[in-house]
């Protein structure tokens, strides 16, 4: 059996992320400070050195932004794949800001900059500092609207790499070019190894990473309907002895016979820990590619990468759990109580488990059945209960708010239990609001959002 380390997400979350705020502090402003403090000058007027500077930040966060977006287990293990994800998507934003304010300070300061963009100056130099400001404006837009827009998830995942590494390479020769403070070969030299370090991060998360999966396939054993707009898909490993994961993490699965495919997309593992051997990803209609699911034929290759994200079944074994899913949120929560089974733990929790309706609530039954051979509590929280009279006093109409919640827990749990929420982003929204309200301490809440990508 393999070994657990003892780690609980909640309890080191706070002092992960002090840490790993300073580091990245640390990072982006590494570069521009030394390059200041040793630059050869002259300098010039206020304005126009701290619109540099802006720039100089703006190109260390670009190339930050290549390891944020990397899925590198060791960066984002303090604070979590989902947070790191949500930080990617804000930094981009800040970056582009950046960008701009730099353009704008420079040219406001002084107009004669306007020659960079002028292409009877010099063509190339003006194209490519337009060619940056359209791909920046455009990571940004598709990075935050892309579903408005129209534009699929493959199209926009081979646009975001390409146009990345674009801009940080015109941005590493803008500096080398300009020169005024990169003259020395040092210091041209440490830009040069800032952007080189970013496109090699590229290259190992686009190249070298699936270039690794495809010694290590699985294959499709078995797509199971759980209801109408919901499946799950079974996979066994073909030629190795699969992927150890705990309960709350989650792969990026590849279907079909290349590891380099762009169509790659998250799922939270549904299945037992205990079983490394047999993954099972349940899936709900939500787009394109999940609605091709069900039509997956049995025996078809499949690649998974990962797994990622916290794993908040660990630590004490005397910590309360209460946890909260609403729809397809459910699954890391039957992964936990399937683990809980094969594993023998005995741990006190409550679930509560919201869909629309009883026919729409996924595992259910077997949920209920877990719930009772584990000695935990199950309320099903249904937007529409059945027509019906029902006894049962663990089925409820409604939704999960702070009355309910208030109801069904034991006062002691608020102060003294962990809390992991999964579900639409407005359900986690309004859930965590509710706890918030209860007297539920802030870092003992853990929210795995389904909405990553």
């Amino acid at each position: 059996m393999r070994r657990r380390r003892n780690t609980d997400a909640f309890v080191r979350r706070p002092r992960h992320l002090v840490a790993w705020a300073l580091g990245a502090m640390a990072s982006v402003l590494f570069a521009p400070l030394l390059t200041y403090a040793l630059a050869p000058g002259p300098w010039r007027s206020a304005a126009i050195e701290v619109s540099v500077g802006l720039g100089f930040a703006a190109m260390a966060l670009l190339c930050l932004q290549f390891a944020t977006s990397g899925r590198f287990l060791w960066l984002a293990r303090p604070i979590g794949q989902h947070a790191m994800m949500r930080l990617h998507r804000l930094v981009g934003v800040l970056a582009g800001v950046l960008v701009l304010a730099h353009a704008a300070g420079v040219i406001l300061s002084n107009p004669g900059y306007l020659a960079f963009l002028d292409p009877r100056v010099n063509l190339p130099r003006a194209l490519a500092l337009g060619a940056v400001t359209l791909a920046l404006l455009a990571i940004v837009v598709l990075s935050l609207a892309r579903r408005e827009v129209g534009v699929s998830y493959e199209i926009w995942r081979l646009l975001h790499g390409g146009l990345a590494a674009m801009i940080v390479v015109v941005g590493a020769a803008h500096i080398f070019m300009v020169g005024h403070h990169a003259g020395p070969p040092w210091q041209r030299g440490l830009w040069i190894a800032f952007a080189g370090l970013a496109l090699a991060l590229l290259v190992w998360s686009r190249g070298v990473r699936p270039w690794q999966q495809r010694r290590r396939p699985w294959r499709v054993v078995e797509v199971r309907p759980e209801h109408v707009r919901t499946c799950t898909l079974v996979l066994m490993p073909e030629g190795h002895a699969g992927m150890p994961f705990e309960t709350g993490q989650h792969v990026w699965l590849t279907v079909g016979d290349s590891s380099f495919s762009l169509q790659q997309h998250p799922f939270t593992i549904a299945s037992s820990d205990a079983r490394p051997d047999r993954i099972e990803l349940t899936i709900k209609a939500l787009g394109d590619f999940t609605a091709s699911v069900p039509s997956i034929p049995v025996g078809t290759r499949a690649f998974l990468e990962g797994p990622y994200g916290a794993r908040w079944l660990t630590g004490s074994a005397d910590t309360p759990l209460v946890m909260i899913g609403g729809g397809i949120g459910i699954t890391p929560f039957a992964s936990a109580l399937r683990s809980m089974r094969d594993r023998g733990i005995h741990r006190r929790f409550v679930l509560f488990h919201g869909a629309a309706d009883l026919a729409r609530a996924t595992f259910n039954a077997e949920l209920r059945q877990l719930t009772m051979d584990l000695g935990g509590d199950l309320v099903t929280v249904l937007e529409s209960a059945p027509d019906e009279a029902t006894p049962d006093k663990d089925i409820v109409e409604g939704r999960i708010d702070r009355r309910l919640l208030a109801d069904r827990l034991d006062p002691t749990l608020l102060g003294q239990a962990r809390f992991v929420l999964c579900g639409p982003p407005q359900m986690l929204r309004q859930t965590k609001t509710a706890l918030h309200e209860l007297g539920v301490p802030r870092w003992h809440i853990h929210v795995e959002d389904i909405a990553m990508v």
